[in-house]
């Protein structure tokens, strides 16, 4: 049985992707508190969909 090799191209590409994009790189995050009116407004705008977990049990 022989195993396939791993293509290293594509997997330096997602992670070069993913490095790209502030919220998945994992250092220096920065926490923003907004309001819930913000939240709302974005949601509406189809910019974020999930609520953070402290937010999904208030209303």
């Amino acid at each position: 049985m022989s195993k396939r090799k791993t293509d290293f191209r594509s997997l330096k590409a997602r992670r070069e992707g993913a490095m790209a994009r502030p919220e998945l790189r994992g250092a220096n995050q920065t926490t923003v508190l907004v309001d819930d009116a913000a939240i709302e407004e974005a949601i509406k705008a189809g910019r974020y969909t999930k609520l953070p977990a402290q937010k999904r049990g208030r209303k």
